[in-house]
Order: C-alpha cells, then sequence, then structure tokens
C-alpha cells in the first residue's frame, strides 16, 4: 500500500512535468478554464452541467445528442422541451440524451468506463433504424456533448478515453489524448483533474485494453 501511494505520487508529479512538455512540443495552451463547453474534435464537446442544460446553446452548436457520465447529476429540462404523449408512453426530450454514471472518485468497475465510451460511439454512429423509429430523433446524430457537473473530471476521462481508442493514429497513448483534452478544456496545467481514483483507473484500462486488440470493437459491423 505504501508502494502504491509513493508510485502515484511519482506518477502525478511525471503528469505535470508531461503538461508542460506537451504543451509545448504541440503548441497548445489552457483555452479558457471558465468556459462552460468547448469543442474537442471529431464531433465531441465536453462541458459542465450548465452547458447540458442550456438547450439554445446546445441547438447553436448542433448538439444533437448528450451524454451525462455523473451518477450523481440529473439535468432538469423544461416541459416544452419533451414531444410525445405520456397517455401513448411515449414522451421524450427533443434530443438524445443518455447517461452513464461514473463517481468522481473510488466507486467505478473498468466495465463502467468501458460503458461509457461505447455509448459516445453509438451516439456518434448512424443507426440503422425501423420505420417506427426514424422519427424519434434526428438521424444521424450532428455533434454530441460529453458532460459531469463541471466538465473537468469524468467528461473529460470519457472523451480522452474514446479519443485514445479511436484515434491511434494521432495519440499513441492515453496521457497524449488526456493531455489533448485537458488542454481543449482550459485545465491542461492542472494536475488536480481528473480526480486521482479515476484517473488511475482509467489509465489501468488504457493500459489493460490495448488499442491493438480493441480499437476494432468500434468497428463492427454485425
Amino acid at each position: 500500500q505504501v508502494f502504491a501511494t509513493y508510485w502515484f505520487i511519482w506518477h502525478m508529479r511525471v503528469c505535470a512535468l508531461l503538461c508542460l512538455v506537451f504543451s509545448v512540443a504541440y503548441g497548445l495552451a489552457d483555452s479558457d478554464d471558465d468556459a462552460h463547453i468547448n469543442f474537442i474534435m471529431d464531433r465531441i464537446y465536453v462541458g459542465d452541467q450548465h452547458a447540458a442544460g442550456d438547450l439554445y446553446e446546445l441547438q447553436m452548436l448542433n448538439i444533437s445528442a448528450v451524454l451525462n457520465v455523473a451518477w450523481d447529476l440529473d439535468i432538469r429540462y423544461p416541459l416544452k422541451n419533451y414531444t410525445g404523449s405520456i397517455e401513448d408512453d411515449n414522451e421524450h426530450l427533443n434530443i438524445q440524451y443518455d447517461k452513464v454514471g461514473l463517481v468522481d472518485g473510488t466507486g467505478n468497475q473498468p466495465g463502467t468506463l468501458i460503458a461509457a465510451m461505447l455509448m459516445l460511439n453509438q451516439l456518434l454512429t448512424p443507426r440503422n433504424l425501423e420505420q417506427k423509429d426514424k422519427g424519434t430523433f434526428e438521424q444521424p446524430v450532428q455533434n454530441v456533448l460529453v458532460h459531469c457537473h463541471s466538465g473537468h473530471s469524468r467528461s473529460v476521462t470519457i472523451a480522452a478515453l474514446y479519443l485514445y481508442y479511436t484515434n491511434s493514429n494521432t495519440f499513441r497513448n492515453y496521457e497524449e489524448a488526456l493531455l489533448f483534452v485537458k488542454s481543449k478544456r482550459g485545465v491542461l496545467t492542472d494536475p488536480t483533474v481528473p480526480e486521482p481514483p479515476l484517473n488511475l483507473l482509467a489509465h489501468r484500462v488504457a493500459n489493460t485494453f490495448h488499442t491493438t486488440n480493441c480499437s476494432d470493437i468500434f468497428q463492427w459491423n454485425l
């Protein structure tokens, strides 16, 4: 246990150094850390709960799907933004909204991180729908918002893992993808995010399921 503690402290110091090296090598600087939402890449935005609740702003950014990765957060939208009928058991929000809840600390299973990545992949992938479902949501999805409370920890983690697995030619390892997303969210030099236990688990997932044997899962077309 003592070894693990010292190892993690050493790892965090190395990550802080990598932040500086990465920002110089790639010419990246922190975006505005007060921004509620930022574009990352590949139709993915990352933001906070305020961004998720602002349906007008989402519309302006052509965001037609939202993925909530905070287990202790639900967004209350005005009734006017729902469509369908309760009587017909068919009332839903007028944009796609999905949730895979992560704890910002300990308490997550590795499979939950993977489930969140797969959900993001589903939202970004056009669905082959039956006729009865074709008018439910806009298809294909234009852009996706991944959010949590602050948009600095859980959402950054999932976006980084997803980019690592789907853009292995751009990001040689998970750490590069993480630093890239952090730079876009304006928290590149903040060593406290993502939350250390969550960050450690994400690194373990990335080191266990390498892109060479896991990326194909995003390419399946059964």
